[in-house]
């Protein structure tokens, strides 16, 4: 699979400008196998709740996705998109290799709206890829916490390595399924050539949870970036 970043001129400030709403649009692009010019169907903003076809897509890690006709590569796009979803209240940004400019700003557009009163807050996230962006709408979509869940991968990791060696992962997200809750070790393998897997320890879960609790660690109502490094900085 070929992976791309797209890089359209202001595209961070023009997808700042809207709210609450599904925003998409076509532009031109270039397989980057063989040259050839692809049609691209780019989404800045997808609303879960109204347009639950395309929540799916993501989750199916199929929305940011082409497949080039002529070469037949499948071409991974990177690009900057909100998504929305009012029932699960979270409003998470994708913007690849995000600065600390992009949050300022994502964080001051949001100081100039009235914030509605609800019994449970909004979670505001900005995440770097796809793969991220699918581990929030699923970590928040089975009730837990995105804070506690970073935690509990650097206690997992620890002990996968007392049973497999020094393990390097590109990346550890949660997941869960009808098989239930584990990580995935992406870039490491299990004897099949499999991605590694990693049970969930919910007990671990539960007391790192309560921890954060007493830390008065859960305060919203700014975009966050929470991940491993936010995990390394707490944890020093």
């Amino acid at each position: 699979m070929v992976r791309v970043l797209l890089n359209m001129l202001n595209c961070f400030d023009e997808y700042r400008k809207e709210v609450n709403m599904s925003i998409k649009r076509k532009t031109l692009g270039i397989c980057p196998k063989c040259g050839a010019e692809l049609e691209l169907e780019i989404w800045d903003s997808v609303d879960g709740v109204f347009h639950p076809e395309e929540k799916e897509k993501i989750m199916k890690n199929e929305l940011f996705k082409k497949k080039c006709e002529k070469c037949g590569s499948e071409i991974s796009l990177e690009y900057p998109c909100r998504f929305e979803d009012r029932d699960m209240h979270i409003m998470i940004y994708l913007i690849p290799k995000h600065t600390e400019e992009h949050l300022n700003e994502l964080n001051e557009d949001l100081s100039l709206i009235e914030q509605p009163n609800m019994m449970e807050p909004t979670k505001y996230r900005v995440v770097d890829t796809s793969d991220e962006l699918i581990e929030k709408i699923v970590i928040f979509g089975n009730h837990k916490q995105d804070r506690p869940i970073e935690l509990c991968k650097k206690k997992a990791l620890k002990e996968a390595c007392k049973d497999n060696g020094k393990l390097s992962p590109k990346a550890i997200l949660y997941n869960h399924d009808k098989s239930g809750e584990y990580f995935l070790f992406v870039g490491c393998e299990d004897e099949d050539g499999n991605t590694l897997t990693v049970p969930f320890d919910s007990e671990v879960y539960k007391g790192l949870d309560f921890e954060l609790v007493n830390r008065n660690a859960y305060k919203e109502g700014k975009y966050e970036v929470i991940d491993s490094q936010w995990a390394k900085s707490l944890m020093k």
